[in-house]
């Protein structure tokens, strides 16, 4: 067996890192892509905003399918299979004549992103110690605002030049083929002995009850995330009569707070424990959503972007850092099962969101998200209890 290396180490967490770009290239300009294909296909917006669930609904069957597939395959094989049809969906947009085809797009779009991002997890967990784990995988955040912040305003300006709407991909497959290029040349932890860096895996051993906790809640945070970049533009359109390119620049405004959020709190791992991190973010984000529903001016609501961006950057994969505490040597399984949820909150929210706005309005969504908010702050506290009574202390 081959001894993990720094340069091996270096690429496959830059393969790892990639994938969150991509599914994020993917999903960001959800909220100006809608507004495209409402245009190109002559569907209603809720029917264009529910298309995604095709793409969120392929996330979860992609995270649930490595469970079996990755024993079978191989980490490696699975990513590299993933990764060329992923770059074969995306090519395949800018064909597309009906919207008959676009939900089957869609989901496998959806499905191989799935299989990259529950890997991509996993292979850093297997990869980084208890005490660097955090920094690794909160740089995946990092990696999903970096594209979040600079597709969304190309994408504005791609519609209002009057560009094809599938022109705004073209970066998520690029990314798809620098990653499978960069695997090609990669050996992951499953071939190569890691060393005492790494934690070592059984996935017999039986997980407490915080791990639930921490799943529901990491669920609860995609759908309240995915509710703000779906919703956000229409919201401002609908409200202060912005422009698609205003409405792709308040989404950046969002995505540039999350990657100053995540920067500040990659430096913080250092010296604080997740806990603190996890609590105090998840508060301020449940305070600060509300500026989003309650502006009156669209200056304002950038503002309130920018603001719930960053408190929102230190929480997700903390949060997922946290839940791998309750064990002492954390499973693939787990990390697995996180990612589940992850896919599960995702896969609901396009079409929960559009259900939401068809009987009541965009701005119940958004005030959907302060509520959700709330309750992922509430199973933390209960998580951090059940943690200090029953399990180690967090470290």
């Amino acid at each position: 067996m081959r001894t993990m290396t720094m340069g091996n180490k270096i690429k496959v967490s830059l393969a790892s890192f990639l994938a969150f770009f991509i599914i994020s290239s993917i999903l960001s300009p959800l909220g100006v892509v809608t507004g495209a294909l409402v245009d190109e296909f002559g569907i209603s917006l809720t029917y264009a905003t529910a298309l995604f669930s095709y793409v969120t609904t392929g996330l979860l069957v992609g995270s649930f399918l490595i469970l079996f597939l990755n024993p079978i395959l191989g980490v490696k094989k699975v990513v590299l299979i993933a990764g060329f049809i992923l770059i074969l969906a995306l090519m395949s947009l800018g064909f597309i004549s009906s919207a008959f085809w676009l939900p089957i797009v869609f989901f496998v779009m959806g499905l191989a992103c799935g299989c990259l991002l529950s890997n991509a997890a996993i292979t850093l967990t297997s990869t980084y110690s208890e005490r660097r784990r955090p920094s690794a995988l909160l740089a995946t955040d990092s990696f999903y605002s970096a594209a979040g912040f600079i597709v969304t305003p190309i994408a504005g300006i791609v519609v209002a030049q009057g560009m094809h709407w599938s022109i705004i991909y073209s970066m998520a497959a690029a990314a798809s083929l620098l990653m499978v290029l960069i695997v090609l040349f990669s050996h992951y932890p499953s071939e190569v002995n890691v060393g005492d860096d790494a934690p070592v895996v059984s996935d017999k051993t039986k997980w407490p009850l915080g791990t639930y906790f921490i799943g529901i809640a990491i669920a609860i945070y995609l759908t309240c995330f995915v509710f703000i970049y779906s919703w956000g533009p229409a919201y401002a359109e609908q409200s202060f009569e912005a422009t698609e390119a205003q409405s792709g620049f308040i989404v950046s405004r969002f995505f540039l707070g999350l990657l100053l959020g995540q920067i500040l709190t990659f430096v913080l791992s250092f010296r604080v424990k997740v806990s603190w991190v996890i609590f105090v973010t998840a508060t301020a984000a449940t305070l600060i959503s509300t500026g989003i529903w309650a502006s009156d001016t669209i200056a304002s609501m950038g503002l309130s972007m920018l603001l719930l961006g960053f408190s929102m950057g230190g929480l997700l994969k903390p949060l997922l850092a946290f839940g791998t505490l309750f064990l002492a040597k954390p499973t693939s399984r787990l990390v697995g099962f996180y990612m589940l949820c992850m896919a599960v909150g995702s896969a609901i929210s396009p079409a929960l969101s559009a259900f939401v706005v068809e009987m009541t309005s965009i701005k119940i969504v958004l005030t959907l998200v302060t509520v959700g908010f709330g309750l992922t702050t509430a199973l933390i506290y209960i998580s951090l209890f059940l943690m200090n009574k029953n399990s180690r202390q967090p470290s």
